[in-house]
């Protein structure tokens, strides 16, 4: 008989359906010959959610279901700024809440699918330290750094939504205790991850990519993924998503947007799970601006990083920067300077970008405003300007920095209306998005 796979999920009413989804992407791609033991770690389910589970066991697939007895005491770690609940933290607590004859388990987050047998994973050695992970390439451009946040001194951060987890090892160096002093006496950037990493510091072993492919990571360019994760180029992302064994939605779900990164391969899994008869309420990306800047404004804030990486690199190593391309940066207008009209400003024209370059400013509020101030201090014109400005070739395209969806889709119109181009930074038609090489 195989040696059994176990698996672990925790899950409240939040996320019944996507972790049922993702326990369906496990069985639809296991190897027929393996066994499958999957824990499902519940905090306050309800009796329909458990049928729900129960509905996914098969013949070689057993399905547990772990109900914690005190669902309440995280509650006042509630972080609003993430789309995660405080039942994240009992990953804390899984050596004691998982059968203690139990040495090892899978913990999947419920925001993933599984496109491969699980196998390879699972049998990876982890005797001598206490989990598996994959690093997270967003701790290279993360503006605070993991080190000084947490006050660590290795170099690298891992995602904390796949860890195959020593379960024997953490329970005899009493892991759990020290996971729950560390947040009980530190605020935390995410809800769990932060802790995972500066109280297992360097008792982890990195895992592939491909173990744990991010979404967040769809935005960054291929060649330094690559070099960072020691993948082989000649291959494009798209390739990548083909490879990978476990796609975990990192950023936004796709049970909510229906149009990026791998929403198509999470659908096929919900239509083959026990909530394929209910329909889905999903939404384009172009329908939320704010879903789109928070793409626009990270990648900026890439770019803002590789200079200064390149910057220090010149410090150390005397070398001279080299320019990634001798072009012309294209010159931008911004229509609207509100909060994120501004923080885009300050962005583009605080850091030299070859890419972009700021020349003009365009708000309605124009009389009010004057201009922008800061190191480079613009006019803040009238919009009614902004058609003729561009037939005389005072700038090339506009990027439209405003919140409500309403307002943002008259200006694109009246753009459109104008034949004046606009400069899509974080939406789906962002060529920097789906450009693969």
């Amino acid at each position: 008989m195989p040696a059994i796979i176990s698996l672990c999920f925790i899950c409240d009413e939040n996320y019944v359906m996507p972790t049922a989804v993702a326990i369906t992407s496990v069985i639809a791609n296991k190897n027929c010959t393996e066994r499958y033991d999957i824990y499902v770690v519940a905090n306050g389910l309800s009796d329909e959610s458990i049928a729900v589970f129960r509905e996914l066991e098969t013949e070689y697939d057993r399905i547990f279901i772990i109900q914690t007895a005190d669902s309440e005491k995280y509650d006042r770690f509630v972080m609003k700024h993430l789309p995660v609940t405080t039942t994240d933290l009992f990953k804390f607590e899984l050596p004691d809440l998982l059968p203690a004859d139990l040495e090892k388990v899978l913990y999947l987050d419920g925001d993933i699918i599984v496109q491969k047998d699980l196998a390879p994973v699972f049998n990876e050695n982890i005797e001598n330290v206490y989990a598996g992970a994959v690093k997270d390439y967003y701790a290279v451009f993360d503006p605070d750094s993991f080190q000084k946040r947490l006050n660590v001194k290795h170099k690298d951060y891992f995602n904390a939504g796949v860890l195959l987890l020593n379960l024997k090892k953490m329970r005899e160096d009493h892991v759990p205790a020290l996971l729950l002093q560390y947040r009980n006496s530190h605020k935390d950037k995410f809800m769990d991850q932060d802790t995972f990493n500066a109280v297992l510091k360097e008792s982890v072993k990195y895992l592939p990519f491909f173990y744990n492919f991010m979404y967040h990571c769809w935005i960054y360019d291929t060649k330094d993924l690559a070099d960072y994760y020691d993948i082989q180029m000649g291959k494009s992302k798209y390739e990548w998503i083909r490879d990978a064994l476990i796609i975990h939605f990192t950023w936004r779900k796709p049970w909510q947007y229906f149009e990026f990164f791998a929403a198509d391969l999470w659908l096929r899994y919900y239509l083959l799970s026990p909530f394929k008869k209910a329909a889905l309420a999903r939404i384009s990306l172009k329908e939320n601006p704010e879903a789109g800047n928070e793409i626009a404004e990270l990648r900026l804030l890439i770019m803002q990083q590789k200079t200064e990486l390149q910057k220090e690199r010149v410090k150390l190593t005397g070398m001279t920067m080299k320019k990634k391309n001798c072009g012309v940066p294209v010159k931008i207008a911004i229509w609207g300077f509100g909060k994120y009209g501004r923080r885009m400003f300050e962005r583009l024209t605080c850091f030299c970008y070859e890419d972009y370059k700021v020349v003009r400013v365009y708000d309605r509020a124009y009389r009010n405003l004057r201009n922008t101030g800061g190191e480079q201090t613009l006019q803040v014109r009238n919009p009614a300007e902004l058609p003729e400005d561009y037939k005389k070739g005072l700038f090339e395209r506009v990027l439209v920095c405003i919140n409500d969806y309403g307002v943002s889709k008259e200006m694109k119109h009246f753009l459109q209306e104008n034949s004046v181009p606009e400069l899509c930074l974080g939406h789906p038609d962002d060529p920097y998005l789906f450009t693969m090489n």
